[in-house]
């Protein structure tokens, strides 16, 4: 478990920098042509990554995929390196970024489940909350130190010293033991086991807010003629809400957190339209939209490795990418028709996605009751 956390940790600190300048390149005042391009070309992968998994790799642990992943990774941001400057290259060596990084997180979810089957819920709280705080931290510092050495490197230098960084996980990663996934008797049950429809939407929902974060925050600030460094502070910010939730649900899980959640972030929608032109509230608001949106990423992963096998898990999170597509394309395509609102979306789908999950809890506490009685 320790390997897994220092390496995904050292993963998430290098990737908030390296899209953080990736969309800095393609955003631009006078069009958000390139960036939405690139941002919806970025989920396209969804679609097909499922098929790469059970096509490709349906035999690999989630650990081997995650060290091949960074070593593809390594490759390409070799490219970025050398063509950078070059718009269409960049979009294109971008989607292909895009492609390993989902390929990473459906490996990372496979491979922590891996690690915690059979453990103990205390276990699974414990490791669940304190990977994701440290993910969060580490993706908080990644454009915050970006923003500062990009003043004192030159570009290129950057993206080779980040390529190289991801060569070095390739390397750090653990043999592990091998895990047959061949379609035996009991394999095809865990292939065939049902998933409610209900967590492929609320699955759906995590990397169009993400993604609609991503697209947005350069945007905004470049249309309010801001600079990089306040897409680091506003990024961090977001980072530090989800780490300090990650702390807290740790500690006090409860279902009872998403009636305060879905409370927060129906109020900072409104203070963001109110005062969107002020940086510290602007902080203030990331900050609580971090706490709402990690703590609702934090209590569906419980939920999830706790209702299926580590198979059927890796499914969930791939299909439900997949299905993320067609709705990040929408937001995106809303967005640009009215730049004064391109923050909107992401603030909507977070509001949907906890009321999503507050319905799932009510199912399942139904359910619970009717078994007891």
């Amino acid at each position: 478990m320790n390997n897994y956390l220092i390496v995904t940790a050292l993963y998430r600190f290098i990737c908030g920098g390296l899209i953080l300048l990736i969309n800095w390149e393609l955003a631009s005042p006078e069009s958000t042509k390139h960036l939405a391009i690139a941002t919806v070309l970025s989920f396209v992968p969804a679609i097909f990554t499922p098929f790469l998994i059970k096509l490709l790799f349906k035999n690999y642990t989630g650990s081997k995929l995650t060290k091949l992943s960074f070593l593809l990774i390594f490759l390409i941001v070799t490219g970025i390196t050398t063509y950078y400057q070059s718009t269409f290259i960049l979009i294109v060596l971008n989607f292909l970024l895009w492609i390993i990084f989902f390929l990473l997180e459906t490996s990372l979810e496979f491979w922590f489940s891996e690690l915690v089957e059979n453990q103990s819920e205390i276990f699974i709280n414990k490791y669940s909350s304190l990977s994701m705080t440290i993910n969060q931290v580490a993706l908080m510092i990644g454009p915050l130190f970006v923003s500062l050495i990009i003043k004192f490197i030159e570009l290129q230098w950057i993206f080779l010293i980040y390529g190289l960084s991801y060569l070095l996980l390739y390397f750090a990663i653990k043999r592990s033991r091998q895990v047959t996934t061949n379609l035996s008797e009991e394999d095809a049950t865990q292939t065939n086991e049902h998933i409610k429809i209900l967590h492929y939407c609320i699955s759906m929902l995590m990397w169009p807010i993400l993604g609609t974060i991503n697209f947005m925050l350069p945007t905004f600030t470049t249309f309010k003629n801001g600079k990089i460094y306040e897409v680091a502070l506003l990024d961090s910010a977001l980072g530090v809400g989800m780490a300090v939730i990650g702390v807290i649900l740790s500690k006090w899980l409860s279902s009872r957190w998403l009636s305060v959640f879905l409370i927060l972030t129906i109020g900072i929608t409104l203070l963001w339209y109110l005062y969107e032109d002020n940086l510290y509230i602007k902080l203030f608001l990331m900050l609580v939209f971090g706490l709402a949106f990690g703590g609702a990423r934090i209590m569906f992963r419980k939920m999830i490795v706790t209702t299926y096998t580590s198979q059927t898990v890796k499914r969930v999170y791939s299909l439900g990418n997949a299905f993320g597509l067609p709705v990040l394309a929408l937001c995106i395509y809303l967005s640009i028709l009215n730049l004064n609102f391109v923050w909107l979306p992401s603030f909507i789908l977070l509001i949907v996605l906890l009321i999503l999950l507050k319905t799932q809890h009510h199912e399942r506490n139904i359910t619970n009751e009717k078994s007891i009685n």
